[in-house]
Parts: structure tokens; sequence; C-alpha cells
């Protein structure tokens, strides 16, 4: 399967175009953790933002259909957001079926 590489400037106006404001700060409310102890440390934050965007990169680049872009976009911004507004990035995780693109895309 051919790979296409793409930066993250152009994944980043994809996911946008992809997915309006609205939509995305549906699924932000939908993934927040209102008990203020759950929080996410800088280092586990990194990890998993750079792993979301590998798999954006890696399903996007691999012509993957707009459902799977969308679902891996989703969890992308999901996962970036994390730390700031305390998303529950592996109930997002589960919910998107990211595993099944890691799976499809990333090995």
């Amino acid at each position: 399967m051919e790979t296409i590489k793409i930066s993250d400037t152009d994944l980043r106006e994809y996911a946008n175009e992809i997915m309006s404001s609205d939509e995305y700060l549906a699924q932000r409310e939908k993934y927040h953790m209102h008990n203020p102890k759950h929080y996410v440390n800088e280092s586990t934050h990194r990890a998993i933002m750079m792993s979301s965007i590998d798999i954006a990169k890696k399903t996007i680049g691999s012509n993957g259909t707009i459902e799977e872009i969308k679902r891996a976009c989703v969890y992308m911004r999901i996962c970036i957001d994390a730390r700031q507004y305390r998303l529950n990035y592996t109930a997002a995780k589960k919910e998107l079926k990211i595993d099944e693109l890691v799976q499809k895309y990333c090995k």
C-alpha cells in the first residue's frame, strides 16, 4: 500500500476542513471529564498527542475512507486538547474504534 507523506500544517488544515468547529465542540463536550481529579500529566499528554497525530497522518496518507479520516481527526483533536480541557481520550479511543485504524494503517 502506497503512503503519501503529509505535513503537520496540511494535517491541521485537513482536520479543520473535515469537521466544523461546532462538530468538534460537541465531541469535546462529550469526552469532558467532570471530575477535577482526572488530569493528564505532561509526558502522557505528549505521548498520546504524538501517537494520535501519527494515526491521523497514516490514515490520510493511506487514502482511508472519509469516515475513517474523520474518526482519526476527531481522536487527534481530543488528544491534543486532553490536558487543557480534561478530556477522556481513552473513552474517545474506544468509541471511535481507533484500534481498527491502527491495525489497518499503522502496521
